[in-house]
């Protein structure tokens, strides 16, 4: 078999035309596989039920989990947004519009949220679901809480979250998200601001659930990570988490 292999080679060479370019490695990805590995050791030492995805440049979905469902919590409010920006795609957005949908994002108020759930519906909100390509995404009728979600989905929603907002309000997204208020700025978006990227993001949380997902810039990179856990010994645990985790994955610059 080796003679045959050798015989084999020495013919394509042959075959091939002078100065033919060799075949191109493939392109490496970022965050590095490596850098994924690491992160789901990480995960999988902590405490509770963790789940996280990292939508990585080369368009593929990494994790630990990246199936499991949880409820959302607050998470789903970044849907919201969307849902409702796309029912105002042929008009602009009042003033009520503003004071609905920024507090809603940059404070998590969940008044706020259940008004704009009563505008858009669980429709609506399937209808963004489904321009993310979101698989698993559950939701009744009756109430935002009822959002189920994934790791995975969720990283393939904020990989896209600025695009999916009509081309009018494709600024305004980016910009509520990428303004949360202080108090809530913990998790994935502490540890990738130290790292010198740009982070809009959306956490979701009960006494039950820690979530966050993230849409992360910097330079010519563009990637998105979700962390999803449950049953943690503290709220602080949870985000130390979400930290941690993307502190695997940003371990080495992007290139």
């Amino acid at each position: 078999m080796t003679k045959n292999f050798g015989a084999l080679a020495i013919a394509a060479a042959l075959v091939l035309p002078a100065g033919a370019p060799a075949a191109a490695a493939p392109a490496a990805t970022y965050p590095s596989i490596a850098a994924v590995k690491a992160a789901k050791k990480y995960a999988a030492e902590r405490k509770g039920n963790v789940s996280f995805a990292v939508r990585g440049t080369d368009g593929r979905v990494r994790g630990l989990h990246t199936e499991q469902s949880f409820r959302s919590a607050s998470l789903v409010k970044a849907m919201l947004l969307i849902a409702d920006l796309n029912r105002k795609n042929r008009s602009g957005l009042s003033g009520a519009d503003r004071g609905r949908l920024g507090p809603m994002i940059r404070r998590s108020s969940n008044r706020k949220a259940s008004a704009t759930f009563r505008l858009v519906g669980a429709s609506g909100v399937q209808r963004v679901a489904r321009l993310a390509g979101m698989t698993r995404f559950r939701i009744t009728c009756c109430s935002w809480t009822s959002a189920k979600v994934t790791a995975a989905d969720q990283a393939r929603l904020f990989a896209r979250i600025d695009c999916l907002a009509p081309e009018r309000h494709r600024e305004y997204a980016p910009g509520l998200l990428g303004g949360i208020v202080s108090g809530q700025r913990w998790g994935i978006r502490r540890a990738a601001v130290r790292r010198g990227w740009s982070v809009f993001f959306k956490s979701g949380w009960t006494r039950a659930v820690e979530h966050q997902a993230a849409l992360l810039e910097k330079g010519g990179t563009r990637i998105s990570v979700a962390v999803l856990t449950r049953g943690n010994p503290s709220a602080s645990y949870g985000r130390r988490t979400q930290q941690g985790i993307a502190r695997k994955l940003l371990q080495t610059p992007p290139p």
